[in-house]
């Protein structure tokens, strides 16, 4: 097993990481402006590549043929916070203990797990993403694997085979397209939602006083609505949304939060 440590200072640079490995296991923890410390530990540890250029930051398998399972690595770095991450993989986790800024992932196989960014975009084909809290836009395509998410401040737009949707609350528009996988949406605020399943159910919570452009269509699956409006909110407080679902089997449930 081989252990190397690489140190950069960069100054008022934007800092941003990025991951170009086989396998393996990416850790974040946060750490002082202006300066980035990436640890890397596995059995070729030094046929990796780490460069940087201004306040980016790169590492790199330097075979670049992704084949034996001793290319393998577990890296830790110490980033600043708001550092923008862009990471690929065949088979990789990702684990953040730090806030990040713009966070792209491509991987294979693997999971995510992010505190707080201000917007994510991941393609996987297996994986679980979960993330605390995005102050943009969340955009994930999945083959298989769920998506769990506490606030998301933008958009949220999942495509997903197979996998549960569960996110905590949206502001922004949302877009989910699932095969089998179940969605749920503690408070959706946008004015824009559309929800497309084969077999999964879909649980979506609007504000009070949403006046709702609703398009449900489902073939066998229940509808279930909440009562009728609010009648202590008045007219011109009232929000108009539109909301869109179909289905073929799944069940359909809309409330008011």
């Amino acid at each position: 097993m081989t252990t190397r440590t690489e140190h950069f200072e960069f100054g008022d640079e934007h800092p941003r990481l990025s991951i170009d490995v086989p396998a393996g296991e990416v850790i974040l923890e946060p750490g002082p402006g202006g300066r980035m410390t990436v640890a890397l530990d596995g059995p070729k540890a030094d046929e990796f590549e780490v460069t940087a250029s201004g306040g980016a930051v790169t590492v790199r398998y330097r075979d670049g043929k992704w084949l034996s399972g001793r290319s393998s690595v577990r890296i830790v770095a110490t980033v600043p916070m708001g550092t923008d991450l862009d990471v690929q993989g065949a088979s990789l986790d990702v684990r953040s203990r730090v806030g990040l800024g713009s966070v792209r992932g491509r991987t294979a196989s693997g999971d995510v797990s992010l505190t707080t960014a201000t917007d994510v975009s991941i393609k996987s084909a297996s994986g679980t993403v979960s993330v605390d809290v995005v102050t943009g836009d969340l955009r994930a395509s999945l083959a298989s694997g769920d998506i769990r998410a506490g606030t998301i401040e933008g958009d949220l737009d999942i495509s997903s085979a197979s996998g549960d949707v569960d996110v905590d609350a949206v502001s922004g528009r949302v877009e989910v397209s699932t095969a089998s996988g179940d969605l749920r949406i503690g408070c959706c605020s946008g004015s824009d939602l559309a929800c497309k399943t084969v077999s999964g159910d879909a649980s979506i919570g609007v504000p009070r006083g949403t006046r709702a452009d609703l398009d449900v269509k489902t073939l066998s699956g229940d509808v279930r609505l909440p009562p009728g409006g609010s009648h202590d909110i008045p007219d011109e407080d009232r929000v108009r949304r539109r909301l869109t679902f179909k289905s073929v089997s799944g069940d359909i449930e809309l409330k008011s939060v």
